[in-house]
């Protein structure tokens, strides 16, 4: 009896971190570290050992989308009130990605002296996978009347991404 009333609490306790507020915790959790990325690779002075923060920044970053898809999909369908929340975390986060995705191109005369441009490229691109995955559990919590929108706040994150995938590809 006491086994199953503790069940049903971390089912409720479950529940009540997956929905709107959780959604948005992570989105700004993602923001907070594209932001200190950006810190990272913006105060870098080209040298290998300043390589650090970066590499240890990026994967913090990667492991907060994929948490975040993680919340996002195990989050109930969002109300219109949740989803205008999720709204403006989205337009924050957009604003911070394409700001580092442009200090992140900025500094590839410095990783290219360093033949470290086809790791940051890989970085990109798994960054914007994880960043579909994470987007996309987003958007099918939506209202379906509002999932044409959250496509539309992604794309300019999704654009950035490709822009800095072109200037790193060398093919």
């Amino acid at each position: 009896m006491i086994f199953s009333r503790v069940i049903v609490a971390a089912g409720l306790f479950v529940t009540a971190l997956a929905d709107g507020p959780a959604i948005v915790s992570a989105l700004e959790k993602v923001t907070g570290d594209t932001t200190s990325l950006n810190d990272d690779v913006s105060s870098w002075n080209g040298g290998l050992l300043g390589t650090i923060p970066i590499v240890t920044g990026s994967t913090t970053l990667l492991a907060s989308i994929h948490e975040g898809q993680k919340t996002a999909e195990a989050s109930e369908p969002l109300t219109l009130l949740d989803a205008i929340g999720v709204a403006v975390a989205t337009q924050a986060l957009s604003k911070e990605v394409n700001t580092t995705i442009s200090t992140i191109i900025g500094a590839k005369s410095k990783f290219d002296h360093l033949f470290l441009s086809p790791v940051i490229l890989i970085n990109l691109e798994l960054e914007k996978k994880a960043t579909v995955g994470f987007s996309d559990a987003i958007i099918e919590k939506l209202p379906v009347e509002q999932q044409p929108l959250g496509t539309q706040l992604v794309k300019p994150i999704l654009d950035s991404f490709d822009l800095a995938i072109d200037v790193y590809n060398p093919f």
